[in-house]
């Protein structure tokens, strides 16, 4: 048995492994959440999935009882930005992506970033 690791991302690793995934996925509820957070972080973030945008960053925060996803993007050279207000910050993430996928951001030029 090899020694436990205190920091990093090996710590990380045996850490979320503890998770009991299969258990949580039975919930419908939470089912849904992960997903949302997961196509968020894997294909939103990571993934150059519409034609001439670049994803540049997000941001939450908390404004009162309610949270704040900031999402920063650049397309044909012009900075945008886009916010998305819920109640929780998986609500954040759940409406953005689904707001991604049928097409519906609704991206502001950003008027604090030039290119």
């Amino acid at each position: 048995m090899s020694e436990s690791v205190m920091f990093g991302p090996q710590r990380d690793i045996e850490l979320l492994q503890e998770v009991e995934l299969e258990r949580m996925l039975e919930d419908p509820q939470a089912r849904a959440n992960m997903m949302a957070w997961l196509y968020f972080g894997r294909i939103v973030i990571h993934t150059s999935v519409k034609p001439g945008w670049s994803l540049d960053g997000c941001s939450l925060s908390q404004r009162g009882p309610r949270t704040l996803l900031v999402v920063k993007a650049t397309h044909e050279g012009t900075p945008y930005v886009a916010f998305t207000t819920e109640a929780t910050t998986t609500g954040c993430v759940r409406s953005f992506c689904r707001r991604w996928l049928e097409e519906r951001v609704e991206w502001r030029k950003d008027k604090y970033r030039e290119i």
